[in-house]
């Protein structure tokens, strides 16, 4: 594992359509290696797009497209789904979030940084080459924005916007909204973005890595939110404590049993987590209660001390939003008085088998048995009398 800083342009927009997910499990458009196409009109025919990826595929085989523009709808993005899902390409369609000027400007900032043809709207999209075009290592696009990495952009012209727009900060006529307008393209320019690098020698073990960076990366972002609080379910025990003074006011018992389930639900964490690594709980959490806030136990290094020096923290975010929607299902359990559940059938193999087994059985009851020699039935002992 290892990890680098490379140029990167964050887009506060996302995809136009859900279509172009080709990651699901995270809900991402990823497109690697694209084409940037940037333009500053709305593309609604499939005369508008066509052309377009036909100039692509003829110079390239890696099918690859991402478009920027004020918007796209109409047959123009029901042919880009349609190239997406059947054909093989990797599109992303996208637009900017601003209006007027501010749109303008982060149109030509995208180009600035791909290394793009800024295309206008009076401009002949027949006229669009693959040449046009600009290109970065990767494109991905969420529901919520596009981050560009890699971008291919002449040095010399992204340091000339970059310039120009300092130099409008600091004319003294401008207005704090036009300000910070321009600090955020500004911080969108000159930022960069964090890439991780993960290797492994199976699949499943690049997957398990993955997903444990994912986890951490988000941590990181919850914690960078709301800040941290102490680790190993001792954050809730210790809140915990504070229902006690709430239980001896309190004389509705049913309030006293809700406070009751509340403290005994914030409790079960450390709990777990320290039976789990074969201690006796009820023991290191009676010796907890009367230390300080930050005073716990590290089940893995057996020993008591400083939670933060010790590293052991939890962001504070996932921590309220977890007692939070836990408590929300149970209040929602509790009024509804109803659950609702799948009932295990049986497999269809052991349905056909017991099927089988039961047909030869009616078969039989529903034979006659064979008459003996000598033996006659009632109705031919009276034709005979």
């Amino acid at each position: 594992i290892w990890g680098e800083l490379v140029n990167g342009y964050r887009l506060e927009y996302g995809y136009l359509s859900p279509f172009f997910v080709n990651v699901p499990e995270k809900g991402q458009a990823i497109a690697e290696e694209p084409y940037v196409f940037v333009y500053a009109g709305t593309l609604a025919h499939m005369e508008h797009v066509i052309p377009l990826m036909e100039r692509i595929a003829a110079k390239s085989q890696r099918k690859s497209l991402v478009i920027v523009a004020e918007d796209v709808k109409g047959d123009a993005l029901a042919n880009l789904v349609v190239n997406r899902m059947k054909a093989g390409w990797q599109i992303v369609a996208t637009r900017s979030a601003r209006v007027g000027d501010e749109k303008t400007d982060t149109l030509q900032d995208i180009a600035a940084f791909v290394g793009a043809k800024y295309i206008g709207e009076e401009d002949e999209l027949e006229q669009v080459t693959a040449d046009d075009l600009g290109k970065c290592d990767r494109v991905m696009c969420t529901k919520d924005e596009c981050v560009f990495v890699g971008g291919r952009g002449k040095a010399a012209e992204i340091q000339e916007r970059i310039s120009l727009i300092k130099h409008k900060i600091n004319e003294p006529d401008r207005h704090e909204s036009e300000k910070k307008m321009f600090r955020d393209r500004l911080a969108r320019l000159t930022g960069s973005i964090g890439r991780i690098k993960v290797g492994a020698i199976s699949e499943f073990e690049l997957k398990e890595k993955k997903d444990r960076i994912d986890d951490a990366i988000h941590a990181v972002k919850s914690a960078l939110k709301e800040g941290v609080v102490i680790g190993g379910g001792l954050a809730l025990y210790k809140s915990s404590r504070v229902l006690e003074k709430l239980l001896n006011k309190e004389k509705d018992p049913e309030v006293r049993y809700g406070l009751q389930v509340i403290q005994k639900a914030c409790e079960a964490p450390a709990r777990i987590i320290l039976e789990n690594a074969g201690h006796k709980a009820e023991v290191i959490l009676n010796e907890i209660a009367s230390e300080a806030d930050e005073t716990g136990f590290d089940a893995t290094g057996e020993e008591y001390g400083n939670m933060f020096e010790m590293g052991i923290i939890d962001p504070t975010k996932v921590v309220r939003i977890a007692l939070e929607h836990a408590v929300s299902r149970a209040g929602l359990f509790i009024n509804t008085g109803a659950s609702v559940g799948e009932i295990e059938e049986e497999e269809p193999e052991k349905k056909d088998k017991l099927e089988e087994d039961e047909e030869p059985k009616e078969e039989e009851e529903g034979k006659e048995k064979p008459k003996e020699e000598g033996e006659e039935t009632a109705e031919e002992g009276e034709a005979a009398e």
